[in-house]
């Protein structure tokens, strides 16, 4: 079934996230605590979406009485969601959850619990990462899912210290400098998932400037 066909479903969300500036969407994989506890602490959530199997994570959130929460997926790995999407379709649950994430009041979105080190479906991992880039793309967001960050063209920064590695979806110029052992610090040509972004070190905040969106993926240590 096309997004077109599920118009009404679509409706309903955004009109369940109109007005909201920040939303925190939970997949099915295992969160840490202590990783979750800082998302919600930077990000403030005032929406909590869980995209179906990320139902999992609601106990966590009943003592907030101030977040609004929202469901929805086809069913096929958690109990029934609030917006119950068709099985067959040409489109990810995740997918879904975000096109209805257009309200220009929005200004903080972070993802936890689609990718951990136990990853079973790297074909899930893959589309998720291509939906969050596209989502990037046309808000122009920065933002955070799991170990990966996102950032939109412009001038960007984060605070990291451990291994990274720096990916283009699509060719553009960078520029890497900050606490960052390997710099670029002259504009360089970023190829889509060049080796010439891969194993840098960071040690602090590093500033990135880039033409067309990237992702930076944080090898493992002291992700917060």
């Amino acid at each position: 079934m096309s997004r077109a066909k599920v118009h009404p479903l679509l409706k309903n969300l955004t009109t369940k996230l109109s007005g909201k500036t920040s939303v925190l969407i939970l997949g099915p994989l295992p969160v840490q605590q202590e990783r979750l506890q800082a998302i919600c602490k930077k990000t403030k959530p005032e929406v909590v979406l869980y995209v179906d199997g990320g139902l999992i994570h609601k106990k966590k959130f009943l003592i907030n009485k101030k977040i609004v929460h929202l469901s929805l997926g086809d069913g096929d790995s958690s109990l029934a969601p609030e917006l119950l999407l068709p099985a067959e379709k040409d489109f990810s649950d995740l997918a879904f959850g975000l096109s209805g994430l257009t309200d220009k009041a929005l200004s903080k979105v972070a993802l936890l619990g689609f990718s951990n080190e136990t990853e079973k479906r790297p074909d899930h991992l893959i589309q998720n990462l291509g939906e969050v880039y596209k989502f990037v793309e046309r808000r122009k967001l920065a933002l955070s899912m799991d170990q990966f960050l996102f950032f939109p063209a412009g001038k960007n920064e984060f605070f990291y210290r451990g291994t990274f590695s720096l990916f283009a979806f699509a060719k553009t110029a960078i520029r890497l400098t900050g606490k960052a052992r390997y710099q670029i610090p002259e504009w360089k040509m970023l190829e889509p998932f060049s080796s010439l972004g891969l194993s840098n070190i960071g040690n602090g905040k590093i500033y990135l400037e880039n033409k067309k969106t990237v992702m930076v993926y944080r090898a493992g240590e002291n992700i917060i």
